[in-house]
């Protein structure tokens, strides 16, 4: 069994503890309000003289590599990253396998103004209603996890309540899946997430093939600047960078040199 498997085994069981009802009472809320969130999308879009942005990562372990940052408090590291010059955040709130926590939304929108990006393994609607509670802008739609149909009624739900999504790929087939769906921004995983190995030509071999009118983001593998020099190159607009930032001691200063500040 793969990782990715196990995660949503996992996620299968979290699921099935939610308050439904709940939950159904909040998206009629969320349905009969009116939507005023920052868009994720446009805050990409604000390139500088380099050309890209970045959405930086609170990431305090993964499946792979264990315990990435042990002094780890998620304000201070949020602030770290807006003024170092990031453009939005993803958040990892996943307990199980990377430590994380849903209160780390609500904490971090209290301290910075970014848009932010729930980092969570999606299989079914009801997360996305939990994510609009928690205060995220955005949510990840992983193409390889689900059928294109259960994608597509995550992403419907997502939509209706004023939630923007990535759509996350890591093959030609998973990019070309991608035509189904309403969402513009293309998320290309480095990472294989059966193996969690990493190879940044995955973005290099997927490009070509992403309609022009899309967003780019290129994920995971990215720990030099070089790196996204040469990818922003060949038409990368955005890079979310996780582990490589999370390891440094200086965040803000991290921050600003992958930014060329």
């Amino acid at each position: 069994m793969s990782i990715l498997d196990k995660i949503k085994l996992t996620k299968l069981e979290e699921v099935s503890k939610l308050n439904k009802n709940k939950l159904e009472y909040d998206k009629l809320n969320f349905l009969k309000s009116s939507q005023s969130i920052e868009s994720f999308e446009n805050s990409l879009k604000k390139l500088g003289d380099n050309n890209y942005t970045l959405i930086t990562e609170i990431k305090r372990a993964s499946p792979s590599k264990g315990i990435i940052r042990k002094d780890f408090n998620p304000t201070e590291l949020a602030i770290s990253y807006e003024k170092g010059g990031a453009s939005c955040l993803s958040v990892l709130t996943d307990t199980t396998y990377f430590k994380g926590s849903n209160d780390y939304i609500a904490q971090i929108k209290d301290v910075v103004s970014l848009p932010i990006l729930r980092k969570e393994f999606m299989i079914d609607p009801l997360q996305v209603i939990e994510s609009k509670n928690l205060g995220a802008d955005c949510i990840l739609i992983i193409i390889g996890m689900n059928s294109i149909e259960d994608n597509k009624t995550i992403e419907s739900m997502a939509l209706d309540i004023g939630l923007e999504c990535i759509l996350e790929v890591h093959s030609l087939e998973e990019l070309e899946a991608t035509k189904h769906f309403s969402s513009n921004i293309i998320g290309i995983n480095n990472r294989d997430l059966n193996t969690f190995n990493t190879d940044i030509e995955t973005t290099v071999k997927l490009l070509p093939n992403v309609p022009k009118n899309k967003t780019v983001i290129s994920e995971s593998g990215l720990s030099k600047k070089s790196d996204l020099e040469r990818l922003a190159k060949l038409g990368v607009s955005s890079f979310l960078v996780g582990e490589s930032l999370m390891r440094q001691e200086d965040l803000e200063k991290a921050t600003k040199l992958l930014m060329n500040q």
